[in-house]
Formats: structure tokens, sequence, C-alpha cells
């Protein structure tokens, strides 16, 4: 009774205060939909996230560290024992900066994409993540992991990559798994994540939805506090669409709500966001204020400050006048200028290329750095090498 009283006393305290009584008070995944549903992931709670292979558990997973360790300066550690560490951290970058799996790759970026990973350094450098391997470690040798990790820092979030390699890795039953994953939530006071798999008996179902006798490991939904069924309707059914709605089905809930919440997935960099919102272009719009970008509406005003400078009208009228901004790269900035067809790169590098670059810096304050001048077609073959290198990559 004392403990009610004290909650009961709280809740009245805030109420008569005026301030409104926050529904989200664990842990914010960072989706507009999926936090009033759970109420945030609070200390203590274990949650399956489960579905089938490539339905996106990783990415989504990925996407609540992001939110909750890159965007809000929470502390994560990720225990994979399904992918490399790299290959983790490199995903978290795709999905913090935007970029395309691709691009990544290759090491050749759009020119937003290089805006954003120059823009997201300091982020992404001193986020509070933490990810280390335990293939091959049995469970009993887990919370040794964990607890170097909680010494340094209390934690906002643990993350168990792979059920079933876990088990693979101890001779324990399921439910000992569970219930140690369990205990260790509620020991270190800190929300767990376990994915897992599902039967593969869904999928001779005509409507593949998972349903709870989909779940094969005993005892997993009775000791886990939440449990998440994730569904791709296009994994069954391609489109050529590059953002696809994900379902996130909460079938357990220990606040009470369920149901289904839709996430827009990106297909070339696992960010995933609010449907319909675009967290992609809001991340992009939010570089249109950057300074990099002022140079696309005022390339005119740039090419115009060189017509009395120059020897002669003609001279302008010929070589300058004609000249388009085509991209803005990252940082140092470089520009690409196309030049007319016929022309010569050289001869812009030589005798055009310092004029400019001084002019960008007086009329935008661009610390522009260097210039790369190509003709109309030049740029053209480029971009169907690129289109070919898509396709062979897609």
């Amino acid at each position: 009774m004392g403990k009610f009283k004290k909650l009961a006393k709280q809740f009245y305290k805030k109420w008569y205060s005026g301030g409104p009584y926050e529904i989200v008070q664990g842990t914010r995944t960072g989706f507009r939909d999926l936090d009033p549903v759970t109420g945030g992931l609070r200390p203590g709670e274990l949650i399956m996230v489960a579905s089938r292979p490539a339905m996106g558990k990783t990415s989504f997973v990925l996407n609540m560290v992001d939110n909750i360790s890159v965007r809000n300066n929470g502390r994560s550690l990720y225990l994979t024992n399904d992918c490399p560490e790299r290959m983790i951290a490199d995903r978290l970058i795709q999905i913090h900066a935007g970029v395309s799996g691709i691009c990544f790759r290759k090491f050749e970026f759009y020119d937003e994409e290089e805006m954003a990973l120059d823009a997201e350094k300091q982020a992404l450098t001193h986020a509070k993540v933490d990810i280390k391997n335990i293939i091959g470690v049995p469970i009993t040798q887990i919370d040794g992991v964990v607890k170097e990790s909680y010494q340094k820092h209390p934690l906002d979030l643990v993350v168990i990559d792979n059920f079933k390699m876990l088990k693979e890795a101890d001779n324990s039953s399921d439910q000992v798994i569970f219930r140690e994953l369990k205990r260790l939530a509620e020991y270190y006071k800190v929300p767990v994540i376990v994915q897992c798999p599902l039967s593969r008996g869904l999928e001779k179902r005509e409507d593949r939805h998972p349903i709870m006798a989909d779940v094969e490991i005993k005892d997993a939904i009775k000791l886990s506090d939440f449990v998440f069924f994730l569904y791709r309707e296009n994994y069954y059914v391609p489109t050529e669409e590059t953002t696809v709605p994900l379902e996130i089905d909460i079938v357990k809930n220990p606040r009470g709500s369920r149901g289904t919440v839709i996430l827009k997935a990106y297909r070339d960099c696992f960010a995933m966001a609010d449907y319909p919102g675009d967290k992609l272009l809001d991340m992009r719009r939010k570089f249109e204020g950057n300074h990099f970008c002022h140079i696309f509406d005022r390339w005119d005003e740039v090419i115009g400050s060189l017509e009395f400078s120059l020897s002669g009208e003609s001279e302008y009228d010929i070589y300058i006048k004609p000249l388009e901004l085509q991209t803005v790269g990252g940082n140092p900035v470089a520009l690409t200028v196309i030049i007319p067809d016929g022309m010569d790169s050289h001869l812009y590098d030589n005798q055009y290329k310092e004029v400019l670059i001084q002019a960008i810096q007086n009329v935008t304050e661009l610390n522009c750095k260097d210039i790369y001048f190509v003709t109309r077609s030049e740029m053209e073959t480029f971009y169907k090498e690129c289109e070919k290198d898509e396709k062979r990559w897609s």
C-alpha cells in the first residue's frame, strides 16, 4: 500500500500542478506512432522483435539505436553474434546519414550524401554506442559482457542480435536463456531487445502476417514484456518502390495497448521513418539552409560579377556566360561546372578557375577549394555509367 500511495500522490501532484501527464515514461524509440503505444521502453523490460528473415529486424532495431544514442545522447550496447562489428557500425552510419548501400560500398556518394556525412561527423564519431562481438559466447557469460559496459556508464538500451545464434552457443533450454535475459534487464535496470526468428510455416498460409503460434521458442512470449512482429508485404509481392511500408504488430504490451504501427522503410539505406513522414527528406531539407547550397540560388550572380572584370565583352559571352553549376561536393567544397561542348577544360583550368573561385567566395562566402570543368556530353556519359553500375549492384 505504501508504494501505491506514493505513486498516487505523484499522479495527483502532477495533475493539480497543471503539467501534462507524460505518456512516454521510458526510453523513446524515436518513432512518433510507436512511443505513445508502448509508453517507451522501460528499465527491466525484455522486448522480443520477431519476424521471418529479411523483414528488417536489424534495421528496425538499429534505427532505434540511432534515435536513442546518436540523435539523443543515450547509451546503447549492441551485442552481435550474427554480423561483424564493422558491418553493424556501417549500417548505423548509413541509417543516420541516409546513404545508399551501393554508394557506401563504392565510396562514391551523391552530393547530399556527402554533405550529410560531413555534417553528421561529430554526432557519429561521438555517439554513445558500444558494439561487441559475442559469437560463441554462452548465455552464462553474457552477464560479464554487459557488466563491462555498465560499469563505465549506465545503459539506456541493450540489443541481442540473434537469439538463434545465442542458443547455438549454449546448451541451455530456450526457457533458461530467456529467463537469463530477463534477469539481465532487471538487474542492470535497462530495456533488453532480443531478435528472434519465426516458423517458416507461416509462409504456407495465404495470409502471411505473423501470429503467436509462429513463435517456436518455448515460453518466449510468456517471458517477454513486449512482443513485436515485423511484416513487409513487398517481400512476397516485390515492387520497384524505393520506400515500402513496414508493419510493426504489437501483440504483447504490459501497458495494455496493442495494434499495428506502420513505418516507412527505405530500401537503399536501411533507414526508417514515421509513416507517412519522410525522415530522409527532412534530413536533406536541413541542408537547404546550409551555405553549401546557397551557391545554387546565386550562381547567376556569381557569373554576372565577372562580366566587367574580364578583358572583353566577347570573352565573357563565349567562355563565362554559358557556364552551368552541376554539383556541390563535401568538405573541402569542390564544384563541378559544365562548359560548352567543344571547349577545352584545360583552357578553363588555366585561365578561368582562379577568377571563378574568387567570385564564388566574394558573392556567396562559400569556401570553395576547387572546380572541375566538364562538357555536357562528358557529364551525360558519366551518368550513364553510374546507371549501369546501379543496375548491376541492385
